[in-house]
């Protein structure tokens, strides 16, 4: 087993093989956030260095909405936790 939290070529093929389009679209999605959120911090960060300094309400919401996105993206490694929110997921988790 892997514990060093990388994935191997052949895990990350095979983990994208059990995941359906949906999934793979979010998580998709949330990195982008996530990537948007730095951006954003980044972009006042330059814009400070240069002289223009935004407002601390800008810089705190900016900081917040960053942490939230990257922590709701590595929140969502693992989609089969959410295994139960699809039709198949609640199938596997009713009893018959």
């Amino acid at each position: 087993e892997n514990k060093s939290g990388f994935m191997s070529p052949n895990d990350a093929a095979g983990e994208l093989e059990e995941h359906s389009a949906f999934q793979r679209i979010f998580r998709a999605f949330l990195n982008a956030r996530a990537a948007l959120g730095l951006a954003l911090v980044f972009t006042l960060a330059s814009a400070g260095f240069f002289g223009v300094m935004p407002g601390r309400a800008v810089v705190a919401v900016s900081v917040v909405y960053a942490l939230l996105a990257i922590a709701r993206a590595r929140g969502y490694k693992n989609p089969s936790k959410w295994a139960r929110h699809t039709a198949e997921g609640r199938a596997r988790y009713t009893k018959a």
